[in-house]
């Protein structure tokens, strides 16, 4: 084996390697390192690979063979619904905290609405009482009207035109 052959397997070792700590969260890259400390996810694309092996760009060009391992990776670190995938990465838990967050505010959205839906129905109840009492007063002050002497009819209107009975208060009595 020559020095080119050599090289080109150690490199493609090196790929691996930086393939399977990025698959496990255990990143070594400071950069890398950076962002996950900050909450974002590291995708397992070729550039990070790069970087987290410490090669230059485009050392991957010629490994075209580990392309499928990096796409598999990635696909395996978005779409996996496994718990141990999920608690390697390294804000899991920040990831899980959210999660039970999300949860407890959709419990919490469910139970108002509920809450909403009852005390409308409640308001459409109390409507409903409120007219009925309204339409009674209603008929209890027409009937009344009708049971009064026609002739009283003139005096009762221009006496709730005149308010006697009211007392004024000056806005110094008002103070306290």
């Amino acid at each position: 084996m020559n020095k080119r052959q050599r090289d080109y397997h150690n490199t493609k070792g090196i790929l691996k390697a930086a393939i399977s700590r990025l698959k496990s969260g255990d990143i070594t890259n400071p950069n890398l390192l950076l962002r996950a400390k900050n909450g974002k996810s590291i995708k397992i694309n070729r550039t990070n690979v790069e970087q987290e092996a410490g090669l230059s760009n485009g050392a991957l060009k010629r490994h075209e063979d580990l392309f499928i391992l990096i796409e598999q990776a990635e696909s395996e670190r978005l779409y996996c619904d496994d718990a141990t995938s999920s608690s390697e990465t390294p804000n899991s838990k920040l990831v899980l905290k959210l999660k039970e967050d999300v949860r407890s505010l959709r419990k919490q959205k469910a139970d108002l609405g509920e809450k909403v839906d009852r005390l409308s129905l409640e308001l459409h109840k109390k409507d409903e009482l409120l007219k009925f009492y309204i339409e009674q007063a209603d008929e209890l002050y027409t009937a009344l009207w009708e049971r009064l002497p026609p002739q009283d009819h003139e005096l009762r209107i221009s006496s709730s035109k005149q308010f006697n009975n009211v007392v004024e208060l000056k806005k110094r009595e008002l103070e306290i």
